[in-house]
């Protein structure tokens, strides 16, 4: 990997309709004069590396995004390099800053924003921010690298995606208006708090989710996965979080991969956006999971609300581990090492995650490294090398299933 510039203020904008050159644009101040002009599209190109600009074909790139199969109108693409992810452990590998969008829906979408707020550094991070909100005019999300590989649109697969929420409102009905322009998805949502006005008027909102209500809250999101994934019926079952957006093409993309290789479970890498330092990062994980586990377990190889699992797959890790609300998709990862057979990452970026304070990974409570997480983590990393290494079973180990130690309801709305 090349070193990362210790001054980097380089960065083009590129314009140009369809059938036409490119007109680029180098600027040493971000300003929107071309605003006034008419194109199709607009290309921002920006990297944290000192000359990359100089390296790329670019008319290349802009013959490759004009073919990406699910860019319309309506979506935004970010672009980052290609890199080799670890083979052991994911690994953040650069900060992202540059895009591809349709002309006048971006433009819309500035004269939205103040323009005073805006710079060559947090640019992306408060488009996206804005975009996320889902009023910009954007519906569809898209993450590619560069060099961009040639695409082939596969038939879609009927999937099911199982969300819980907890928390801000706003952010379950961002996710919900991105999966609205997908097709071929059966959503199931559980609410985990009180219902109010305005989780009543999303419900009415989204007609083709099937809305569940848990009580008492909170019963955490374990309860709650496993309890909609008993619910729906397809093949392929796509896990999401409720603050965090997919890819359009996660769905399609994945599904097919798990259809064609027999991979029981299988995650993607991970588009952060990060509101406690208001940046975007690239999250990358090892392509074979298991291969990554074997030698090292603690090394947080898959982000399980980014992946999908065969519905027998499932079954065959006894479902997620219930009695507490927060760190058994670890615990769930341990255990699928040694029931199933395929655990892999796609080499692509298909969720969007929002890092933000109110989230379980950061509330002083649940944080990654609060003092029960990390107890939890220490007895299931040693009972992993146990059982690896047949001194202990598994059913014998802290890695097994536990039942829930509340009794709950759950009411379809």
């Amino acid at each position: 990997m090349m070193e990362e510039a210790g001054n980097f203020d380089s960065y083009r904008i590129l314009l140009w309709k369809k059938g036409e050159a490119v007109t680029q644009l180098v600027q040493h101040h971000l300003s929107f004069e071309f605003l006034q002009e008419d194109y199709d599209y607009v290309l921002y190109l920006k990297f944290p590396y000192a000359k990359v600009l100089d390296l790329l074909n670019l008319a290349q790139i802009k013959k490759s995004l004009e073919e990406i199969p699910y860019f319309d109108q309506y979506t935004f693409t970010v672009l980052t390099l290609r890199w080799e992810p670890s083979t052991i452990h994911s690994s953040i590998q650069e900060k992202v800053y540059s895009f591809f969008s349709p002309y006048h829906t971006f433009k819309n979408m500035l004269l939205t924003m103040e323009f005073s707020a805006l710079n060559i550094t947090s640019l992306l991070f408060l488009m996206l921010d804005h975009i996320l909100g889902g009023n910009t005019g954007f519906n569809k999300l898209l993450v590619r690298q560069i060099p961009i590989k040639k695409e082939v649109r596969s038939a879609t697969i009927d999937c099911d995606v199982v969300i819980p929420h907890r928390g801000v409102t706003e952010y379950l009905k961002s996710v919900l208006f991105f999966l609205n322009s997908l097709d071929h998805l059966h959503v199931y949502v559980g609410i985990d708090q009180d219902l109010d006005f305005e989780l009543l008027k999303i419900k009415s909102s989204f007609t083709n989710p099937w809305f569940y209500h848990f009580k008492p809250s909170p019963v955490g999101p374990y309860v709650i996965r496993n309890h909609l994934i008993k619910e729906s019926e397809n093949e392929i079952i796509f896990f999401q979080d409720s603050d965090d957006i997919p890819c359009a093409d996660r769905f399609s993309q994945l599904s097919n991969y798990m259809n064609r290789t027999g991979c029981q479970l299988c995650g993607s890498h991970e588009l952060r956006v990060d509101y406690l330092d208001q940046t975007v990062k690239a999250v990358r994980f090892p392509r074979d999971v298991k291969k990554a586990l074997e030698s090292k377990p603690n090394g947080h190889q898959l982000f399980h609300p980014a992946s999908a699992i065969t519905r027998n797959a499932f079954q065959l890790c006894d479902d997620f581990s219930a009695d507490r609300t927060f760190g058994y998709d670890t615990q769930f990862l341990l255990r699928s090492f040694f029931l199933l057979d395929r655990v892999m990452n796609v080499d692509e970026f298909l969720y969007i995650r929002r890092l933000h304070a109110d989230s379980l990974t950061t509330a002083p409570g649940t944080r990654m490294k609060s003092p029960l997480r990390q107890f939890s983590l220490m007895l299931w990393y040693h009972d992993f090398r146990l059982v690896q290494k047949g001194k202990l079973q598994l059913k014998d180990s802290t890695l097994k299933y536990r039942r829930p130690i509340i009794d709950y309801t759950a009411i379809r709305l």
